[in-house]
């Protein structure tokens, strides 16, 4: 998702099609026009270098056009010049604070790339003032109040504002749900995500946090068959396996859940929290040796946290007793006292 606004990237309107733009920029080469429309050029066919030496020309020629140093801090962010990316666009909008696209792309780099969110926050409260009916500064001003400030209420404020923009967009009903999910709101989490799926239907993430919170609201049966969605979407996904097989688990499909959680390891087979949660269920039903195997598993992919979680954890009570778990123990060094 660009940062910067590039409808203005089309070959200027009084140049034909079939004309070649070298020959024609070389009439009058030494113009803050003539640079800056060929590293327009440049740019829309992903000459960035080029692009870069065009734009650099331009305000050499002129420091006091807006346009050459907002173009100039795109190109900086196709290659990774963030710092001289935000330093241009500052120099643009001294010349322009009304930029509406020179704050909100300063408002992106500042956090997705530099890691400031305070800085970043107030470039997209700036770019609201501008436009306060435009999408995508409210867009990202949620996004960052809930992900980095954990203020959730003004971060739902400000999906809902988005929303208004564009009633029909994905992302903005799907971080509402994650900000109102954060909130522990999950009736009205579950109420966002159905959105969203209307607008996506195979999205694994908006089925999967679905699920979440209709488990979270102790609706398992409903938050397995979201969970079975995400599955059906993609079956390489780890997160699918792992919480439908801990509601199946829960609610005692044991044999259900180790096919769930089989599936989990396939793809993630050093996760110990899988290995340990395959031997509960095996404990639960009553197989000692499979439940030992898993647990020698979870023992090599997290000694320490295995060692705690085997004293006095209720779901290994069925074989706690049984000679093999005890000489287990024994041959571990695992001491059950608490």
């Amino acid at each position: 998702m660009t940062a910067f606004n590039t409808s203005d990237l089309s070959r200027p309107s009084s140049v034909p099609l079939e004309t070649d733009l070298d020959r024609y920029f070389e009439s009058y080469w030494e113009t803050y026009s003539a640079c800056y429309q060929r590293g327009r050029a440049c740019e829309q066919a992903e000459r960035y270098r080029e692009a870069l030496v065009r734009y650099e020309a331009a305000i050499e020629i002129d420091p006091t056009q807006f346009d050459g140093w907002y173009r100039r801090a795109s190109v900086l962010v196709e290659f990774g010049d963030y710092d001289q990316a935000v330093e241009s666009l500052d120099r643009a909008l001294e010349l322009d604070d009304q930029s509406y696209w020179g704050w909100y792309g300063r408002g992106c780099i500042l956090w997705e790339y530099l890691g400031e969110p305070e800085a970043a926050l107030a470039s997209f409260e700036q770019a609201i003032r501008l436009h306060p009916n435009d999408y995508w500064a409210w867009y990202r001003r949620g996004y960052l109040l809930a992900e980095e400030f954990e203020q959730f209420d003004a971060a739902i404020e400000c999906f809902d504002a988005a929303i208004d923009a564009r009633p029909q967009d994905f992302w903005a009903w799907y971080r509402r749900g994650n900000a109102q999910r954060y909130a522990k709101r999950y009736r009205a989490a579950v109420r966002s995500y159905d959105r969203a799926i209307a607008q996506r239907r195979d999205d694994y993430w908006a089925w999967l946090r679905r699920g979440d919170c209709l488990a979270f609201l102790g609706d398992r049966e409903a938050a397995i068959e979201c969970y079975d969605h995400t599955i059906a979407i993609d079956d390489t996904g780890f997160w699918g396996w792992c919480k439908r097989a801990d509601l199946l688990r829960q609610i005692g499909q044991l044999e259900a859940a180790i096919v769930s959680y089989d599936y989990a390891i396939e793809i993630d087979p050093y996760d110990s929290v899988l290995w340990y949660n395959r031997a509960c269920c095996f404990s639960l039903g009553g197989n000692s040796s499979a439940a030992i195997g898993s647990l020698q598993q979870s023992l090599v992919c997290n000694p320490d946290t295995t060692r705690r979680s085997v004293r006095g954890d209720r779901d290994l009570d069925p074989i706690r007793t049984t000679p093999e778990f005890t000489t287990w123990l024994k041959i571990q060094n695992i001491d059950e006292r608490i």
